[in-house]
């Protein structure tokens, strides 16, 4: 799905830039979308 994709490229963006808060928005929509994935809520 290019959405999930889209967000898991947005939420490791940001962490790298140092926005955490922007990041976690991302994993949380990640985790809404695909939240049988324990990599997405260690990632969180």
């Amino acid at each position: 799905m290019r959405e999930i994709d889209d967000f898991y490229k947005l939420a490791d963006e940001a962490f790298d830039n140092g926005d955490y808060e922007k990041a976690i928005e991302y994993y949380d929509k990640l985790i809404f979308y695909n939240g049988d994935n324990a990599e997405i809520y260690n990632c969180r």
